[in-house]
């Protein structure tokens, strides 16, 4: 017969069965035999404890799988929604255009003047872009 178990390693094969070890690795890291090990967890009742822990991390993976599937057809939903909301915020847009050409068009028949300006003032524009582009070069030309 082999030497007993301390408290500290039968604390150590409780964790470890926790984790999910099986018995050879419980048995290699404490240096003690499977069978011991097995015996110990039979006695302290660990693999009921673990099966029920493994049934319900299967019960809870396939929970999730079933979120994750739900998940995926809601934003497929959605994508599609998208979609169709882009569709109409581009014909809203279109017809906003639209009315925007048509009723600039009618304000120029209506009031040309304030769509012409005289040769004067296109003149005056065109100096004072060029008086300010000559001066920007003398500054730049000095530096």
């Amino acid at each position: 017969m082999g030497k007993r178990y301390s408290r500290e390693e039968i604390d150590q094969i409780q964790v470890l069965t926790g984790e999910g070890l099986t018995a050879a690795e419980i048995a290699m890291r404490l240096d003690r035999t499977e069978d011991g090990i097995r015996n110990i967890r039979h006695r302290m009742k660990l693999q009921a404890e673990t099966k029920e822990s493994l049934k319900s991390l299967v019960y809870e993976e396939k929970a999730l799988s079933k979120k994750m599937s739900n998940l995926r057809i809601e934003v497929s939903s959605l994508q599609a929604r998208r979609k169709d909301v882009s569709k109409v915020l581009s014909m809203e847009e279109q017809a906003l255009n639209s009315k925007l050409e048509s009723a600039l068009r009618r304000l120029k028949d209506q009031k040309p003047e304030l769509f012409s300006i005289s040769v004067e003032e296109q003149l005056g524009k065109i100096a004072g872009l060029l008086g300010g582009a000559f001066i920007k070069w003398l500054f730049e030309g000095d530096g």
